[in-house]
């Protein structure tokens, strides 16, 4: 089976595209039911306890240009919007919003590092 790795390359917030910054490594939360704790028995046995939990994209760091900083000024007060992150081997979509208090870097133009909550309950899809 092979294994297709490569960078995050952008980062596409309600239609408009942004640069990811070298070495950020995106992690993907799909959603869905997962185990959040398990109950334990005398035993030695145990049970899962299950939650639905909303997938998510974790550590991002986008550059922001001065061209599209009013988009992304923008995207930051959404509530839901499509959110496309591209990779050289695949691509992760979901509708989302960002969460975190993002600031830009005054020289590079290099934001801090935010995530992406999922707010359709549709997950993160691969493509």
């Amino acid at each position: 089976m092979t294994v297709k790795l490569g960078d995050a390359v952008a980062l596409t917030l309600n239609g408009t595209r942004y640069k990811v910054v070298k070495d950020v490594e995106p992690q993907i939360n799909k959603g869905g039911k997962s185990a959040s704790e398990a109950q334990e028995y005398g035993d030695g046995t145990a049970d899962p306890y299950f939650v639905n939990s909303a997938g998510g994209i974790t550590g991002l760091k986008v550059v922001v240009e001065e061209e599209n900083a009013d988009a992304f000024e923008k995207a930051l007060g959404l509530n839901s919007m499509s959110v496309v992150l591209e990779c050289v081997s695949k691509s992760y979509e979901c509708t989302g919003f960002v969460v975190g208090d993002v600031t830009i870097s005054a020289t590079k133009r290099t934001t801090s590092e935010f995530d992406i909550k999922v707010s359709d309950g549709g997950g993160v899809r691969e493509s």
